[in-house]
């Protein structure tokens, strides 16, 4: 494919904001291998523009405004990463540019606002697109040693130490509305001659550079750092002078266009998603089966546009989850025991397992009244409180002054951290020794129990898989042991909106919010009879089988695609 057809008419190739990003470093790309703009031959080619360039470097070396620097080793065929077009030159980074280092003060001398005798000084978090000058820290001007030292005009900031993925971020300098400096994490780079300066920072910019500064990054634990050392030596792209200004005005005209669709994407993806909750509330609220019918005859029909993004597919499944406490995912059988004796039996188990001191006698819960029902119920359901249906127990943390083993025992400790997915993760389990756990013994989770996650991360549910049976439970979950209830059932209402949005309306919201035991036993629950849950499980399986499966065709259509997207304008 042509890569004026690409560039006249790029809207074809993007769908997504990912694509905007690679469409952009495309651009970018082209423009320092020069095929961005076409070569004029009349234009004064690069090397002279160079030689221009290293006389006003020897100029002020010889007048004393710049350090002598050692010569850069000229540049060898076999260096070149790619050829460049007739007029451009391979040049070393340090021939064309200087490096100012910013500068360094103690913490204490940092403050948050002006001050007599202080200054703006940048940080690398001021390194954004442009120079961002909000959130500034201010020193006092002693610590400026130099008027190098001094943000000017058309300079372009650099993060010489950051994380790798942001390490060489860079930002011209278009305007400097107040003196300022920059510390010693970042630095300025200007240049000796006639370069334009836009076109620099574009280059800089580009795929190729970035990749450069990041790989030859000496990397720390979390800190990759830029050093002159590798930076100047860097082979950069100069084309002629003239050219630079052809190449800034058509990136900056592809670049304004890019960002028109990018926000045309944003808008119809807001659309799509506000007509797909449109269609799924319509479903939630049906008043009756004729209207139910209608809404679903109205997502089949519009099946591929309403749902086309793993965004909408988990938005349907919270609706399946919906129609599900609501009595409208599967037909009420008249056969069925109604759930008021099935609730009678549990209370009745309950108080078993009470008087064999089995579970711990709870205080009688308050039953929903009439004026508290949040909506109707089909026949054969009932409200009732959580605690009427599960026991709720808590988790214990460490007793004071304990730590957990150095090796694997027989008790494992679950934290929350463990749980994810539904389930338990085992790839970076912790244990607890005989003498903590004969402490905190009572304090386990069973294989037919549900977890609930209550600090932290709150209301998360999962089962307990077999090996985790008899295992320890941190203080910030607990366990719910359900009585008479299908489990599975359980834990698909539990994951409910209804469900859900009652748990967070419940949780203290202190400096560490917490979901308290009792206000989860108060939880509203619509309880189905057993048999019509069984019916709902197996639905709702069945149906998150299909929303799983349309997932992946998205992901993997995406993934494909992506992949399409990102080698056709990696060959432009």
């Amino acid at each position: 494919m042509a890569q004026s057809m690409i560039l006249a008419e790029f809207e074809k190739l993007v769908r997504t904001p990912a694509d905007v990003a690679r469409l952009n470093e495309a651009i970018l790309e082209l423009a320092v291998r020069g095929r961005l703009v076409a070569q004029d031959p009349s234009d004064e080619p690069a090397s002279a523009l160079l030689a221009r360039i290293r006389a006003e470097k020897t100029r002020l070396e010889e007048a004393g405004e710049i350090r002598k620097a050692k010569p850069l080793a000229k540049v060898k065929a076999e260096e070149m990463p790619f050829a460049l077009p007739d007029g451009w030159v391979w040049c070393r980074f340090g021939n064309i540019c200087i490096v100012e280092r910013g500068i360094t003060f103690p913490a204490s001398a940092k403050e948050t606002l002006p001050f007599d005798g202080g200054i703006v000084c940048l940080r690398t978090t001021n390194v954004q697109a442009e120079v961002d000058w909000s959130d500034l820290l201010y020193i006092s001007e002693e610590y400026v040693k130099s008027d190098a030292k001094i943000l000017r005009v058309d300079d372009i900031l650099i993060s010489m130490a950051n994380s790798y993925a942001l390490v060489g971020k860079v930002a011209l300098v278009n305007s400097v509305p107040f003196p300022a400096t920059f510390g010693g994490f970042i630095a300025a780079i200007r240049r000796y001659g006639d370069i334009h300066p836009r076109f620099l920072y574009l280059a800089l910019t580009s795929p190729y550079i970035q990749a450069v500064f990041r790989e030859s990054s000496s990397q720390t634990t979390n800190i990759a750092n830029i050093s002159l050392r590798t930076m100047y030596p860097m082979l950069f792209p100069l084309p002629p002078l003239a050219e630079q200004q052809r190449i800034v005005e058509r990136v900056e005209s592809l670049l304004a266009a890019t960002a028109a669709l990018k926000g045309s994407l944003a808008t119809a993806q807001a659309e799509g998603e506000t007509l797909t909750a449109a269609a799924l509330h319509r479903l939630e609220s049906a008043a009756d089966p004729a209207q139910s019918a209608a809404a679903w005859a109205l997502i089949r029909e519009n099946f591929v546009a309403l749902i086309d993004t793993p965004q909408s597919v988990a938005a349907l499944k919270q609706t399946i989850l919906q129609l599900a406490v609501q009595g409208k995912l599967v037909p009420q059988e008249a056969t069925d025991e109604p759930a008021s004796a099935l609730l009678a039996r549990i209370r009745a188990e309950k108080e078993r397992l009470e008087e064999a001191g089995e579970i711990r006698k709870s205080k009688p819960l308050a039953k929903v009244n009439a004026e508290e029902m949040p909506f109707a119920l089909p026949d054969g359901w009932v409200w009732a409180r959580l605690g009427e249906i599960v026991t709720v127990r808590g988790g214990k943390r460490l007793p004071k002054g304990y730590t957990f083993a150095s090796q694997p025992t027989d008790h494992i400790y679950i934290r929350v951290t463990d749980m994810k997915d539904g389930s338990i993760d085992d790839g970076a389990l912790q244990y607890i020794d005989e003498e903590v756990y004969n402490a905190i013994e009572r304090y386990t989770i069973e294989k037919s129990d549900l977890y609930i996650t209550i600090a932290g991360t709150i209301g998360q549910i999962g089962e307990v898989p077999e090996r985790f049976h008899g295992m320890n439970l941190t203080e910030n979950a607990a366990k719910l042991s359900p009585h008479l209830v299908d489990r599975k059932f359980l834990k698909q209402f539990l994951n409910s909106p209804f469900i859900q949005m009652q748990f967070d309306a419940k949780v203290n919201k202190m400096a560490q919010p917490k979901l308290a035991l009792i206000r989860i036993q108060t939880t509203y629950f619509p309880v189905p009879p057993l048999a019509e849950q069984q019916r709902i499980v197996a639905r709702v399986e069945a149906l998150f089988a299909l929303c799983d499966g349309l997932a992946a065709g998205l992901e993997e259509g995406e993934g494909v695609r992506g992949r399409w997207v990102a080698a056709v304008l990696a060959g432009v």
